[in-house]
């Protein structure tokens, strides 16, 4: 049987090609899987790249298109508008993982995009896990866990100074 895992990537195309770089690696790991990724669509910039992805879309590898509001900001794409938009990933998923199909996939869990956090809310209403994915590099990661150390530091030097 098949597991399928749900990626949710934020809406900017940055994030969308990362999220399908890692989602084909994993597909080449594991050939008991099955993915869908779930693109939400905000504007017609993104229209080519969406195009040419699910014209790729596969048994093990599918995308589902899913429409927000028209030309929103990227800063608020990033928030309110995917909020919104939790029905309507609820809906595709819940028509992905048909119990009446006999091909149907075991749901495993949600990868959501650190701007998609709203996203475990539907995972939680499935019952399965959800798993946060960073599109960061890891030289960013890694100072941003350089300075939560520094900070850590100078906090545990201040605590001793008296005046």
């Amino acid at each position: 049987m098949k597991m399928e895992l749900i990626f949710i990537p934020s809406p900017a195309t940055g994030h969308l090609m990362a999220t399908v770089e890692m989602v084909e690696r994993l597909l080449d790991e594991d050939n008991r899987l099955s993915i869908t990724v779930i693109i939400i669509s905000f504007n017609s910039k993104t229209a080519s790249t969406i195009a040419s992805l699910t014209a790729a879309s596969n048994t093990s590898l599918r995308y589902e298109v899913i429409s927000g509001e028209e030309n929103p900001t990227e800063l608020t794409a990033t928030d309110s508008h995917v909020q919104i938009l939790k029905p309507l990933v609820k809906d595709a998923v819940a028509k992905l993982l048909e119990w009446t199909r006999p091909d149907s996939p075991r749901l495993a869990g949600f990868v959501v995009d650190m701007y998609c956090t709203c996203m475990i809310d539907v995972a939680d209403e499935f019952g399965v896990p959800s798993y946060l994915f960073y599109t960061s590099n890891a030289g960013f990661l890694v100072l941003l866990l350089h300075m939560q150390f520094m900070y850590d530091s100078a906090e545990e030097n201040n605590k001793y100074d008296m005046y």
